[in-house]
């Protein structure tokens, strides 16, 4: 069995091929999954799935924003896997439950990048997900500080409500112009026009209306 990436190519001995069942985590769940035909081969570190294989099962891999989501032939999720380093990790709930990783690369990322990761989410959560085991393939530098985040101060920023009524007046005819525009009519004017242009200046209080036959023109 051959494998190549880029212009390295290397061989791997094959010991056997069968059927392998693997408890996947996905999320918070597990799905019991069973692969056809997988080879075993002892000097692979990585368990690895075939894209051509899944396909040809009617099962689709979604790659989107560093994350793999695989779905089966009926469109149910069955694992969602981080990328680190390259590659797409399954980790198994065996691996999960008994710390052992050896077969997966472990990326290390500061408070800043997983906040940027996971949507967004506090500092605190992070650090708890984390500890809990919920999320798994990261090491986070406990030692990183959270720093300004400008994505997150725009979506929290709030303006004052706006008056209902104004306390001040325009001095001097047209220094202030208030426009509004109303339509589309049901029914046209005898001019065709199916909008109206309201022109009021805030001085005098004087109005104007303008009809229109289309908004584009106003």
């Amino acid at each position: 069995m051959g494998f190549s990436r880029g212009n390295s190519t290397w061989h791997q001995q094959c010991i056997g091929m069968g059927d392998l069942t693997l408890d996947l985590l996905n999320g918070l769940k597990r799905t019991k999954t069973v692969f056809k035909d997988a080879i075993h081969a002892l000097g692979m570190a990585f368990t690895l799935l075939s894209i051509s294989r899944l396909d040809k099962a009617n099962h689709k891999g979604i790659f989107h924003k560093q994350m793999c989501t695989i779905k089966n032939s009926k469109g149910r999720t069955i694992s969602t896997t981080p990328h680190s380093e390259g590659l797409y990790h399954i980790i198994t709930s065996n691996q999960a439950s008994n710390g052992q990783h050896a077969n997966t690369v472990i990326e290390k990322i500061d408070i800043n990048k997983a906040h940027r990761k996971f949507g967004h989410i506090s500092s605190a959560a992070i650090k708890h997900v984390v500890s809990k085991g919920f999320i798994t393939g990261i090491n986070l530098d406990e030692s990183s500080k959270p720093e300004f985040c400008e994505a997150c101060t725009k979506a929290k920023s709030a303006h004052q409500p706006f008056p209902k009524e104004s306390h001040t007046r325009a001095e001097k005819y047209s220094d202030h112009v208030h426009w509004d525009l109303w339509g589309p009519a049901s029914v046209k004017s005898i001019n065709s026009h199916h909008y109206v242009a309201a022109r009021i200046d805030d001085a005098t209080w004087e109005t104007m209306l303008y009809f229109q036959e289309n908004k584009g023109k106003c």
